[in-house]
């Protein structure tokens, strides 16, 4: 009788150990495929802008049209680039992932913090090694918000 309950309880765990627990639909997540990042001196805050893609709208792009699909832009500030990020990840309406992270854009005022910056990005595990990085003058909202093509 305790052999047949044992087996029983044994069944009884593996059934309820066998699900899917962190199961994400693409069209449910924005992916974040570039980041601007400008350095207040006076404030001592980074801002993060992000440009957020949803694979839903890229779905209705399909095919060989050349069009743009919308893109949108997310903002965030804090001390550290990892604070300013989660506030860009407060901001978003989808939940947010880096594993699409092609383009890391700097301002000039953040130049002199690229070891910072390069380290919070490194010890992200979804962040890829191989992303460009590129230094600008230019507002960051404006030059995130020009056409994306997939």
């Amino acid at each position: 009788m305790h052999a047949a309950i044992r087996i029983l309880a044994l069944v009884m765990m593996t059934v309820v150990l066998t699900a899917c627990w962190d199961q994400r639909s693409i069209q449910e997540t924005s992916y974040i495929t570039s980041l601007g990042i400008d350095y207040d001196e006076k404030e001592k805050l980074y801002s993060v802008y992000g440009t957020l893609i949803t694979m839903s709208d890229v779905a209705k792009t399909e095919g060989a049209s050349g069009r743009a699909f919308p893109s949108y832009i997310g903002h965030g500030e804090g001390e550290s680039t990892q604070l300013a990020l989660k506030a860009l990840y407060r901001s978003t309406q989808l939940r947010p992932s880096l594993d699409h992270l092609m383009t890391i854009v700097v301002k000039e005022n953040a130049l002199s913090r690229i070891p910072d910056i390069l380290d919070s990005f490194n010890r992200s595990r979804t962040v890829r090694y191989n992303i460009s990085i590129a230094a600008t003058a230019e507002p960051l909202d404006e030059l995130l918000a020009s056409d994306t093509f997939f």
